[in-house]
């Protein structure tokens, strides 16, 4: 049933019940069942719902703390004149509590180690040895004269033909591939509002440089052949925790996901992956307040600690302080249990766990990875057999990883900036699909040629809808005009020829060649081997 809603206003939505009323009824139910869904989902695990937080990280920490700091017991008690079986939570004995850096400053320096995931486009573009013979039976099975994998790959999805034959000679070809290599359970996301290590990178004019580093990170430069020269300030741990805190409460979120996943259960399975994400961003939650202040007041407090303001009026504004950034501040009655401190080395791990994939293939000196992501690298598919004989290769064991393609192998990909990239995959039955990337871009609006346009030199500009903003006076507020962005094309910012070097990929594939590679000049074999501090 369509409603238009535009027409019912505050003078005739009555005389127009019997049109909205049926809709509204419905409408409220599946927004209530999926609800119940949820709150079912997550009682599982934090004996919680969801009305009961604000937010889905403070839904998990709160889960994790639970688990980690108490038993819990059925016991029965009696509720709407039923009886229903409920948790009862007895604190642990013997158990190690985890406390948190209530100091602002302290936690503002632990904050500072954390930079981000390693996103990086290594090599521009790959391509099959065999890419001629697959062009040729396209061409042959589209009867077409048309060159070029891009163009060709078109055609083909949308021919209506049967694909059996072409499916079948695809599938016998022996050719050189890459491959996804996904590693399953790492942090993929760093939220770090808006200082990401791509964007930060440290250039070496006398090859050193200074950081605040976790005590994983240190040893990760080692072992990658830098030099520690010096640490000026540090906190001390003088030992780990004998069990590691957030050990169990993953493993629970891992093997409820799982479950739920075989039982075709999504919402549930999507509720396990909120939780296991949100612990890390609320792990390392920063210590703001609001302030009513008029605006002379304002103008005296204005420094760098004001995170943002809004105006409530014409003489009083609503501003936000981030007092972690201050030395000293007058101590406060309570504080949030956050610990930072963990926090801080989830990504340090994740990067660790990455790093053991990149030494076994000899990826930090030799150009064999062509993009990389926080928790995946795309490399040659002849790298497999050398991280199985490692024991790195699962399709469920944590710190081990998979081909995230399945049975799919990429044989042409361009890999333009982090987080755009665009592959084309050949699957064992010899079907052949696309898989697109392109951060920041709608994925209605996301075409084939702006990936062309980008690996040629060229910027590549699009229109959006507005994001939607908030007002004191009118609430939330949608936009009816549009706003333009403009993706600059990652050669733009390296040394490089000409532009018109790679104006055609689709008819001059001999551009794409290996020779004719132009590499992005923070690769992490370089990276990390100069990494001094």
């Amino acid at each position: 049933m369509n409603v238009d809603i535009v027409k019912y206003t505050e003078d005739n939505w009555e005389s127009f019940r019997h049109e909205w009323e049926p809709y509204a009824k419905r409408d409220t139910l599946c927004l209530e069942a999926c609800l119940i869904k949820y709150n079912q989902a997550m009682k599982e695990v934090v004996f919680q719902n969801i009305s009961n937080n604000l937010t889905a990280p403070s839904l998990s920490l709160k889960g994790w703390y639970y688990l980690y700091h108490y038993h819990k017991e059925m016991v029965e008690e009696e509720w709407y004149e039923t009886t229903r079986m409920v948790p009862k939570h007895t604190e642990k004995e013997k158990i190690e509590k985890v406390y948190s850096h209530t100091h602002p400053f302290i936690r503002y320096f632990i904050r500072q180690s954390i930079k981000g995931g390693r996103v990086s486009a290594n090599r521009k573009s790959f391509k099959t040895n065999k890419m001629n013979e697959i062009c040729n039976i396209l061409m042959e099975y589209l009867e077409s004269d048309t060159e070029g994998i891009i163009d060709l790959f078109k055609e083909y999805s949308a021919n209506p033909k049967d694909k059996t034959e072409v499916h079948a000679k695809l599938k016998e070809l022996d050719y050189s591939k890459l491959m996804a290599f996904d590693v399953n359970g790492l942090y993929a996301s760093a939220m770090t509002e808006g200082k990401k290590e791509t964007g930060s990178k440290i250039r070496f004019r006398n090859g050193f440089c200074s950081d605040v580093l976790t005590s994983v990170e240190i040893q990760e430069i080692v072992k990658a052949g830098g030099k520690i020269l010096k640490i000026l300030d540090g906190i001390v741990y003088e030992e780990n925790f004998k069990t590691p805190p957030y050990r169990d409460y993953i493993l629970i979120l891992k093997e409820l996901r799982n479950k739920y996943k075989k039982e075709g259960y999504v919402v549930a399975s999507n509720c396990m992956k909120l939780l296991d994400n949100s612990l890390y961003g609320k792990s390392r939650d920063r210590n703001t307040s609001l302030h009513l202040w008029n605006e002379e007041t304002f103008r005296l407090n204005y420094d760098k600690h004001v995170k943002k303001y809004d105006k409530l009026n014409e003489t009083q504004y609503i501003v936000e302080i981030n007092d972690e950034e201050k030395e000293f501040v007058l101590p406060k009655d309570s504080t949030r249990l956050t610990p930072t401190h963990l926090g801080t080395f989830i990504l340090s791990h994740s990067k660790r766990i990455m790093n053991n994939f990149i030494h076994v293939i000899d990826g930090f000196y030799k150009p064999e990875i062509y993009y990389t992501d926080t928790d995946s690298l795309y490399t040659s598919s002849k790298n497999w057999d050398k991280l199985n004989k490692a024991g790195l290769v699962s399709e469920n064991d944590y710190c081990k990883g998979k081909n995230d393609y399945g049975d799919g192998r990429i044989i042409f990909g361009l890999y333009l900036a982090p987080k755009v990239k665009y592959n084309i995959i050949l699957t064992s039955d010899g079907v052949l699909k696309e898989k697109k990337t392109f951060k920041g871009y709608s994925k209605y609006k996301i075409k084939v040629d702006d990936y062309i346009r980008l690996a040629s030199g060229h910027d590549v500009t699009n229109e959006f809808d507005k994001p939607w903003g908030k007002s004191f006076t009118d609430g939330i507020v949608i936009p009816n005009e549009k706003q333009t962005k403009k993706f600059r094309s990652y050669l733009n910012l390296v040394k490089r020829k000409a532009a018109n070097i790679i104006s055609n990929l689709l008819s001059n594939s001999s551009l794409l060649s290996d020779k004719n590679v132009i590499p992005c000049p923070d690769a992490p074999y370089l990276r990390n081997r100069l990494y001094l501090v």
